[in-house]
């Protein structure tokens, strides 16, 4: 994404109000994990983990661990795990 300057376009498309859905490597595209992400959260976000289920979300910039079937959803200020 950053090497095309696709992370450009989807980043003014989500500032003008665009919604995004991330799976997978798109979620970690949508959190903080790599350089040239949207960051629309500052932790990182760690997909498919197979350890113990998130009960909640971490209150700091912990990682966040989403087992398959969870997701986190965004809207404004309120980030909550679903």
């Amino acid at each position: 994404m950053v090497r095309t300057g696709f992370d450009n376009v989807v980043g003014q498309a989500v500032n003008d109000g665009l919604v995004y859905v991330g799976i997978s490597a798109g979620s970690m595209f949508a959190a903080g994990n790599f350089e040239g992400g949207l960051r629309i959260i500052p932790n990182s976000l760690i997909p498919h983990w197979n350890g113990d289920k998130l009960m909640s979300m971490p209150m700091d910039s912990g990682e966040i661990q989403l087992a398959d079937g969870q997701a986190v959803y965004i809207e404004g200020d309120n980030i909550y795990l679903i």
